[in-house]
């Protein structure tokens, strides 16, 4: 979870993050709370790499959710 983190910090954090995330076997969801104008190099990174990013943690926790649902299933996420 960010708050409100602009660019250029946010590109960095984002960066950072990215890094942190790489080789993980398990999911990252993310949420960060600022207006996609003011961060919107640092929110690419994020969703270039493939980290479901959302915009409320409302629908984080549903996200989490659901892979809890899937795996309970059987299947790898």
């Amino acid at each position: 979870m960010l708050t409100t983190t602009a660019d250029p910090v946010a590109d960095m954090v984002a960066a950072q993050i990215v890094e942190t995330v790489r080789g993980r076997s398990k999911p990252v969801l993310m949420s960060w709370l600022v207006a996609r104008s003011l961060a919107a190099k640092g929110m690419a990174r994020i969703t270039d790499a493939k980290i479901p990013l959302y915009d409320m943690p409302e629908r984080v926790v549903r996200g989490l959710a659901a892979l809890t649902d899937w795996q309970s299933l059987g299947v790898e996420a």
